[in-house]
């Protein structure tokens, strides 16, 4: 896996979530990601799936003979073991906590049977068009959809297996060209960020827009970014 990153110009956008609003707000009709609006609903089923189903998924999918064997056959025990030390060493003091595989499977039978309910009458979440939840979703059941051993675990709810094979068929598009991370690190620093509209900070405890400041995430990957407060 990696970092979706967003890169115009001068400015970097590392987030999916931010992400899909920023190609919005620049592509509107590309199409939309937002066919029903950027309404609550849509968010809180993307967090749930990303903060919540993520942390449940992937302990199930990424078994040593699951998706690691499928995309990492060369990878011995003892490397998927130094593995998994990396990863837990990254959430160390975070708040994510992923639970034991029992544990995990138990919340997915628990979980599955909603998700199935909500695309009963409906080929996407919200309606008849995709939109950002639906991305959200899909990419947290694709680690078990991807494994034979796991994918029985989706066979009983057919409305869910139909929707990951709806999702699957979006595919990737290829680049228009490809450029190197030197390369775009020299466009960032030949570029003019983008000017914010109407700049405001509210609620930062006497911070001002201009002053140098330290920001870290809470869930994992505790490391502290400095910069401009803009």
């Amino acid at each position: 896996g990696g970092t979706p990153i967003l890169q115009m110009g001068a400015d970097v956008y590392c987030d999916s979530a931010l992400i899909a609003r920023v190609l919005e707000r620049v592509a509107p009709a590309a199409p939309t990601l937002f066919p029903y609006g950027d309404r609550l609903e849509g968010r809180a089923m993307s967090h749930f799936a990303d903060n919540v189903l993520f942390n449940i998924t992937v302990p199930v999918g990424f078994q040593p003979n699951g998706m690691m064997k499928l995309f990492h056959p060369e990878m011995s025990a003892d490397t998927l073991a130094a593995f998994g030390k990396d990863r837990a060493a990254m959430r160390q003091g975070g708040t994510v906590r992923r639970g034991p595989l029992n544990e995990c499977r138990a919340n997915m039978a628990q979980l599955l049977p909603g998700i199935e309910a909500q695309l009963r009458a409906r080929p996407f979440l919200l309606g008849a068009s995709p939109s950002e939840c639906d991305f959200s979703l899909y990419h947290t059941l694709w680690p078990v959809w991807m494994v034979p051993s796991t994918r029985t675990l989706l066979e009983p709810f057919p409305k869910t297996s139909a929707f990951i094979q709806r999702m699957s068929q979006f595919g990737e598009t290829k680049p228009v060209a490809e450029i190197s991370s030197e390369e775009a690190l020299q466009v960032a620093k030949k570029s003019a960020p983008a000017a914010i509209k109407n700049p405001q900070a509210v609620e930062i405890d006497g911070i001002s827009i201009g002053d140098a400041v330290q920001v870290m995430p809470i869930d994992y990957g505790l490391d502290p970014v400095k910069g401009e407060l803009a």
